[in-house]
């Protein structure tokens, strides 16, 4: 059996949470690759002044909630500019984001943000 982390959305805005572990695989190096399946909800404040030509930014914030930085490494490979593996088709699923008529997807990026807790010790 395998150790599964709590990972979480913590600006969720359903009142329940699912995602499911859906594949886990050992890498030549020694680490496990872990792709998760979900459904994930988040809100995003508009700002549609420029309307029809605005952008919007709507942040994402996983984490666990059991477990600090020194025991779960989160990362995506998402930081290159080839964005063509979150999308699948239009008006299709792109990973765990849903595509509508009314928008369009234009770029996905992870950064990593640890925070120490004065709460808690590592």
């Amino acid at each position: 059996s395998i150790w599964i982390p709590d990972i979480i959305l913590y600006n969720n805005a359903a009142q329940q949470y699912l995602n499911e572990m859906t594949t886990a695989g050992v890498v030549y190096d020694g680490n496990i690759s872990l792709s998760m399946a979900g459904i994930f909800k988040s809100s995003c404040a508009l700002d549609v002044r420029f309307y029809p030509f605005d952008f919007q930014n709507c942040l994402m914030k996983f984490a666990s909630w059991a477990y600090d930085g020194t025991k779960i490494d989160i990362w995506s490979d998402s930081d290159s500019d080839d964005q063509s593996k979150y999308m699948v088709a239009k008006n299709k699923l792109i990973g765990n984001i849903s595509i509508s008529t009314e928008w369009t997807l234009r770029h996905v990026r992870a950064v990593k943000n640890s925070v120490i807790y004065s709460c808690c010790s590592e």
